[in-house]
C-alpha cells in the first residue's frame, strides 16, 4: 500500500459539487523549490499513514482502542483519494479524539 496522501481530486463523488475544490496537502515532502518560504512554512510537516498510525496508537489507553485506531484509519486511508483534504483532516482528527484520554494529562510546571 502506498503512504501518498493527496488531496487531488479523482471526481466527484455522488451528491457532491464538482466545482468545490480544495488545495493539496503535501505530505511526503518539501513545497517546491519556486515556492517562497512563507508558502513552505504553511504545509504539516511530512508524515507517513504508518508514523500516523504510531502516533495514534500511541494514544490509545486500551488494546481495543489501538485496534479501532488501526481499523478507523485503514477506513481514512482508503478514502482519502476521493475527498477533500479536509475531511481527510476531519477523519484523522476525529480518530484522536475518540482514542484521547478522558481526564486531562498534567503538563509539568514551566
Amino acid at each position: 500500500m502506498s503512504s501518498d496522501v493527496t488531496g487531488a481530486r479523482q471526481g466527484a463523488a455522488d451528491g457532491e459539487t464538482s466545482g468545490r475544490g480544495t488545495a493539496p496537502i503535501r505530505w511526503r515532502g518539501r513545497a517546491p523549490a519556486a515556492a517562497p518560504a512563507a508558502a513552505a512554512a504553511d504545509l504539516l510537516p511530512p508524515i507517513s499513514w504508518a508514523q500516523l498510525e504510531e502516533v495514534l496508537s500511541a494514544m490509545a489507553v486500551t488494546t481495543d482502542q489501538a485496534l479501532m485506531v488501526r481499523h478507523l484509519l485503514a477506513g481514512a486511508r482508503r478514502d482519502a483519494p476521493r475527498l477533500p483534504v479536509e475531511e481527510t483532516i476531519r477523519d484523522i482528527l476525529c480518530i484522536g479524539a475518540a482514542v484521547a484520554p478522558v481526564e486531562p494529562i498534567a503538563r509539568p510546571a514551566a
